[in-house]
């Protein structure tokens, strides 16, 4: 009886040290649970701010590369004006030395003979510009590339379009004396198609006469291209991203803006 009573004292007394450390137990786990908790939703958030900052690097990266991209082309397409404007001024300059040094002594056809002969080899574009000549008629005098036009009437011409080219040319002679327009046609190294040009005609005074040059868009698009890239690619963000980017067109042939995608 006394060993019974002496047990359930020592129960009684033990009792309180149990709950207290179970408590305190309990305690720790639910706290541990709390924290674990709170990491976690602190871990997510961080991972949730990064790919936000990330989109946001990117967005402004993104937005810096197409204003690049769009300032490029605007002064670009200026130069390549420039560029035509200059390449007719100096071919008209030619022509024009040509008939001042020989009026006295050389009679037209042998003067437009002598124009034709200095000007018929030259080209520029990796061979695809090149200059030509017609009347105010429409007669073609000369035709690098195409030389069964030459003596024959193109006026009325029409590319897959639905242009008349040389009555554009001469339609500008006339009322302006030199200007740029657009056409397609033909390149000497592919005649299965017609591709887009910018050109410009200037007017040759001392014999009623046009001259005319030009280049291919989409040839003009790929070099511009190929030079924007090699700039992009140097930026830091592309030089050490894992995301791959493309780039393509930059624009098209209709003057629509270049479209950048992220994968």
């Amino acid at each position: 009886m006394r060993t019974k009573t002496k047990n359930l004292i020592r129960i009684i007394k033990l009792a309180p040290l149990f709950v207290i450390l179970f408590t305190c137990l309990l305690t720790t786990a639910l706290m541990y649970q709390e924290q674990e908790k709170e990491f976690k939703n602190e871990e997510i958030f961080s991972q949730t701010q990064y790919i936000e900052n990330e989109k946001d690097r990117i967005y402004h990266i993104t937005n810096d590369v197409h204003n690049y991209v769009k300032s490029e082309k605007q002064r670009s397409q200026k130069n390549l004006k420039k560029d035509l404007k200059l390449r007719i001024n100096n071919i008209h300059k030619m022509a024009t030395n040509i008939y001042n040094k020989n009026k006295d002594t050389l009679t037209k056809k042998q003067i437009i003979k002598l124009i034709k002969n200095a000007i018929e080899t030259i080209r520029f574009q990796e061979g695809k510009g090149y200059f030509s000549i017609h009347t105010m008629q429409g007669i073609n005098i000369l035709h690098p590339t195409n030389h069964k036009f030459e003596g024959t009437s193109v006026f009325n011409r029409q590319d897959i379009k639905g242009n008349y080219p040389v009555q554009e040319a001469i339609k500008i002679a006339k009322t302006k004396g030199e200007g740029f327009f657009q056409w397609y046609y033909s390149k000497p190294n592919d005649k299965s198609k017609e591709f887009k040009k910018i050109g410009i005609v200037k007017k040759f005074e001392p014999y009623n006469l046009i001259i005319t040059t030009a280049i291919y868009i989409d040839d003009f698009e790929k070099n511009l291209q190929k030079d924007i890239l090699s700039i992009i690619i140097m930026v830091p963000f592309f030089k050490t991203s894992k995301t791959s980017f493309l780039i393509s067109p930059l624009y098209d042939t209709s003057g629509n803006s270049f479209c950048l995608l992220g994968s």
